[in-house]
């Protein structure tokens, strides 16, 4: 009954309002464009500090503590979760390199897409983006600490069932995301990313290992992103001149 109420809570108070938020902006009602910079700012450090607070407040009650989610590294396999977060980082990094060296139209049209439907192209001035960027990586903490960590390490070892939490895992992560795209390609890429994630977080016994490739990832793409958007603003500039 604990964990079916632990499940429960974390259920409706952190991933059914990302989906449903995620569906909303799928759906063309994209509210994040409507907001003001402090409003979200605002919004999504309390959402996340939230998200992450409920975390603790169930790793209060079991004897792991954080270990509980993954949370931890174990001294035995500390070098083992270090070469494991890295080669995950390098692999991710890869894919991203690669996607952009190739300069396909479709795979910039459809980054420049997201961006926009993500509205970070809002976060105009470098101040800005500069205390966004803290908040991003919270977002990506509490995300990781949920779908890496709890829907995999407590549920899978309570259960005896780990495939089914992975399933669910995915699933679920790809359903936050359906407003970056749902398209074949937009979803075979949250899935193999979710994938990743989660094997690597398996293998290193750590969530940590998931959580800091995903950091890299996220903090790398944004940056370009805002790269180029101040790149054509400044050629615009320079035409209106």
């Amino acid at each position: 009954m604990k964990l079916f109420l632990e499940f429960i809570a974390v259920f409706v108070i952190a991933i059914l309002p990302m989906i449903l938020g995620s569906l909303s902006i799928a759906s063309g009602s994209n509210y994040l464009k409507t907001m003001s910079i402090k409003e979200r700012i605002l919004i999504e450090v309390v959402r996340y500090l939230g998200e992450i607070l409920l975390i603790a407040y169930i790793v209060s009650s079991h004897p792991e503590g954080w270990g509980y989610v993954g949370l931890a590294i174990d001294p035995n396999e500390f070098d083992r979760a270090i070469v494991l977060t890295v080669a995950a980082t390098g692999y991710i990094l890869v894919l991203l390199l690669i996607a952009r060296a190739k300069k396909n139209k479709q795979y910039e049209k459809r980054s420049k897409e997201v961006f926009e439907t993500g509205a970070w192209s809002n976060f105009k001035t470098l101040g800005e983006r500069i205390i966004y960027l803290p908040v991003m990586w919270l977002g990506v903490i509490a995300e990781d600490i949920i779908f890496r960590g709890y829907l995999i390490f407590p549920l899978g070892a309570q259960t005896g069932m780990i495939m089914p939490w992975i399933i669910l895992s995915i699933t679920l992560s790809v359903l936050g995301h359906l407003y970056q795209g749902g398209n074949f390609q937009s979803v075979l890429w949250h899935v193999l990313f979710a994938g990743v994630l989660i094997i690597v977080s398996l293998m290193a016994q750590t969530v940590i290992a998931a959580i800091l490739p995903h950091l890299v990832y996220n903090t790398i793409w944004i940056l370009l992103g805002w790269a180029k958007l101040s790149k054509k603003e400044m050629q615009q500039g320079e035409v209106v001149s």
